[in-house]
């Protein structure tokens, strides 16, 4: 998983074994690079952008 923002993004918890994001401002943009890492991570707040299309081929 590759991670781009221009704002602040930080660790605020977790739900099981999924971790979960806080996006305080900005923009963020997710590039998913396994199935696996849609379940492991949840972003919150912000704009969040997710791209998942090159695991799908």
């Amino acid at each position: 998983m590759t991670v781009y923002h221009n704002g602040t993004l930080r660790l605020t918890g977790s739900e099981g074994a999924t971790q979960i994001y806080t996006v305080d401002g900005g923009d963020v943009w997710v590039v998913y690079s396994s199935h696996e890492e849609k379940t492991r991570y949840k972003f919150r707040g912000g704009a969040v952008q997710y791209c998942d299309e090159n695991i799908w081929r």
